[in-house]
């Protein structure tokens, strides 16, 4: 109130939150006429696009989205370009919508435009306007413009949808006031900082294989094309579960009106990937650039290089190798990338990029960095892979004659506390092995890599990669004209095929090797070779073929101290002794061996020096000593996993248990032994599989004892020297 005498101070002010009309006027004369919704409520937005047509899978986000929904008012959905973020968001929303009946808001903040996107007081204008403020009222200050939104959303059931988020803080002012609303929001981003404002996080990752073979069939089907599961099969794997790529893919089946769906797989097949992958001016590569120009140029450097990783997945100390850095600055830039969701994190200290990703790492690189650098890249990589080869291939057979026994200080290999974890690293790693192996060929790194592996194809017996890695090295250590190489690799790769039943194969291969053995003066590997083809002998049951060429490389051996040759060369001759009556030769012969196995610490051939030795003393009726060897060996091979070996101990265990009566023991070994070829066959192939059938008791092993019989001694028939 004025003073008397003071003019009255006259304030028109109204808040701009006022729902309905309001009349600002100091004087009025004649009639005044509103026009307005006689309800007065704030207006109800229904703005979520549509949701895709074709949607499949996805049940367990769908019911995760489900329970978060249930406990928070905010849910971070992030995952790689292209993975179906949106499309996952919109489907659950308009099967909620009616949950929420005061409306819903949808924002694209289009962050990974590449034009900076769309900014927080734009898109509150737009919420704004929508809950009925007209823009001429609304306030300039974006906090001012925050606080009224959260005015207008207390207390309300409102669905908000924000699209492609890049960072917390675009966020923040677009929150709506408690406790009502649910935001659900995606980005390509892991955005920690919602998290800890209480939203619950998402991780969407690639559409399963049979969902994504659904979707296919579900969209070809609407398009009139008939497709079947098989037709499909070749796009599905293109794609790599990237919903994107099969959309785009698909589209392009749709508009061209191709054959089928193995049109597109053959494009990919001639390098066209991401070509295919595109329609109008919407493309896998667009939403990768778009992600990549958000890196920083270290970041930008390491995701290009580590594109030239040839394996599924990957390791830190492997990505550090790739970018030429230390473990800690490594981790900092696979964390950008993974950041990004251009690069997956498994597990602790296991990443994967995404087979298109990869492609467009290579066209980056190839672009940015030049054939030497990312060639200097692949090479470190393979380094790396190599020494911690070498060193579970020492922890396995320290003895053994290999091609590389120190390949310098390579950061970030593993340790093994003994031959078993050794070999579970080898087994675990074989497929990254085998990418190195293919990525290198022509390169030395290729047969010295193969070679280093020997341990693991011995023992486990992975018969279609121990092929396939020793072909491709055998032409590499040829190219690089590399004797050694050459001739380790045609005497494993022999052995390969001989363990396979290609007897013939594998004798061509072992006179190869004898024959460059002689032609360079290598005596120890002569006296390899002549074993190994002395095994095709054994094999074909020609004992005194078999014999002649043991006893040669046995001579050879002794002469030059190759204590572990020997050792080995005596068993394959106890083999020959057992087979022909000669129980005494071949106790002599396996008591040598045995010895000179435990002085190597070779605990694998101790274990099969063992295993022969029980058939002796089952033999002479010394059933308790049989079982001690047999129970010995049972605990090594086991440890090491050399399921061949088992297979064969349980045969010799079950007919030790047939002699003493016990026939269910009997039949519970013969099952363990089944068990354990069928491991070996899973591993083997087709033609494995066949030889394995045609030998119950197990090839040329001691598996059964009804062989060693009571015969006149005699002696190896004279044949003519190799």
């Amino acid at each position: 109130m004025s003073s008397p005498g003071e003019q009255a101070t006259v304030v028109n002010r109204v808040d701009v939150g006022t729902a309905g009309a309001v009349v600002q006027a100091q004087h009025i004369a004649g009639g005044i006429h509103l026009h307005s919704p006689s309800s007065g409520l704030p207006a109800v937005p229904k703005q979520l696009p549509a949701a895709p047509a074709f949607f499949t899978g996805r049940e367990a986000e769908l019911a995760a989205l489900d329970r978060m929904s249930a406990s928070a008012g905010m849910i971070v959905l992030s995952g790689p370009a292209g993975v179906g973020k949106t499309a996952l968001a919109l489907t659950w929303l308009h099967g909620v919508r009616t949950r929420y009946p005061d409306g819903q808001l949808f924002g694209d903040l289009q962050a990974y435009a590449g034009d900076g996107g769309v900014s927080a007081d734009h898109m509150l204008g737009m919420f704004l306007r929508a809950l009925g403020v007209p823009a001429r009222v609304q306030p300039v200050d974006i906090v001012e413009l925050a606080a009224l939104f959260r005015s207008l959303t207390t207390d309300r059931r409102l669905l908000i949808m924000l699209d492609n988020v890049a960072a917390a803080n675009e966020v923040v002012p677009l929150l709506p006031g408690p406790p009502d609303a649910l935001v659900i929001l995606t980005t390509r981003q892991r955005l920690p900082g919602l998290v800890a404002r209480g939203a619950h996080a998402l991780d969407l990752g690639l559409l399963p294989e049979e969902s994504a073979r659904e979707l296919v069939l579900d969209v070809l089907g609407g398009h009139g094309i008939s497709a079947t599961p098989a037709d499909v099969e070749p796009l599905v794997h293109a794609c790599g579960g990237l919903p994107l790529a099969l959309r785009l893919a698909l589209a392009q089946l749709a508009c061209r009106r191709w054959s089928g769906a193995g049109e597109v797989a053959r494009l990919l097949a001639h390098g066209r990937s991401l070509d295919v992958f595109q329609a109008d001016e919407l493309s896998v590569r667009t939403a990768l650039n778009l992600s990549y120009q958000r890196l920083s140029p270290s970041a930008a450097r390491a995701f290009r290089l580590v594109g030239e990783y040839p394996g599924a997945d990957f390791a830190c100390a492997v990505a550090a190798r790739a970018i030429a850095t230390d473990h800690e600055e490594a981790g900092k830039e696979l964390q950008a990338l993974v950041d990004l969701h251009l690069v997956e994190e498994l597990d602790v200290d296991r990443y994967r990029m995404h087979d298109l990703i990869r492609q467009y790492a290579r066209e980056k690189a190839a672009a940015a960095d030049g054939v030497d650098t990312t060639d200097a890249a692949t090479l470190r990589m393979g380094e790396w892979y190599l020494a911690a080869a070498l060193i579970a291939d020492r922890a396995v057979m320290p003895t053994r004659r290999r091609l590389d026994d120190f390949v310098g200080d390579v950061p970030g290999t593993p340790a093994f506390s003994g031959a078993e974890t050794a070999l579970d690293w080898a087994e675990t790693h074989l497929p990254h092995h085998l990418a190195v192996v293919r990525r290198s060929a022509g390169h030395a790194l290729c047969y010295r890599l193969v070679d280093a592996l020997w341990g693991v194809f011995l023992y486990r017996k992975h018969y279609a990669e121990w092929l396939e890695s020793h072909e491709i090295g055998l032409r590499a250590a040829r190219e690089d004209q590399n004797f050694l190489a050459e001739t380790l690799l045609l005497n494993h790769l022999g052995l390969g095929l001989h363990g396979l039943g290609r007897l013939a194969e594998a004798r061509g291969l072992f006179l190869r090797a004898l024959a460059l053995h002689r032609e360079h003066g290598d005596r120890v590997g002569e006296a390899t070779a002549l074993n190994s083809i002395g095994l095709v002998f054994l094999a074909e049951e020609q004992w005194d073929d078999a014999c002649a060429y043991f006893e040669q490389a046995l001579a050879a051996q002794v002469e030059l101290g190759q204590r572990r040759g020997e050792a080995l060369t005596r068993v394959n001759l106890a083999r020959v002794d057992l087979n022909i009556g000669r129980t005494l030769s071949a106790r002599t012969h396996l008591a040598l061996a045995r010895s000179a196995f435990e002085s190597l610490a070779d605990r694998y051939n101790t274990a099969r020096a063992d295993m022969a030795l029980s058939t002796v003393h089952i033999h002479d009726g010394q059933f308790d000593q049989a079982r001690w060897l047999l129970t010995h060996s049972l605990t090594v091979l086991s440890s090491l996993g050399a399921d061949k070996e088992l297979a064969r101990a349980h045969d010799v265990l079950a007919d030790l248990a047939s002699r003493v009566g016990d026939h269910l023991a009997a039949t519970r070994h013969r099952d363990t032994a089944a068990q354990h070829r069928w491991r070996v066959r899973s591993s083997s192939g087709d033609q494995a599989r066949r030889h394995e059938a045609r030998q119950p008791g197990g090839h040329l092993g001691f598996g059964n004892t009804d062989k060693v019989v009571d015969l006149p001694a005699q002696k190896c028939g004279e044949q003519p020297g190799p």
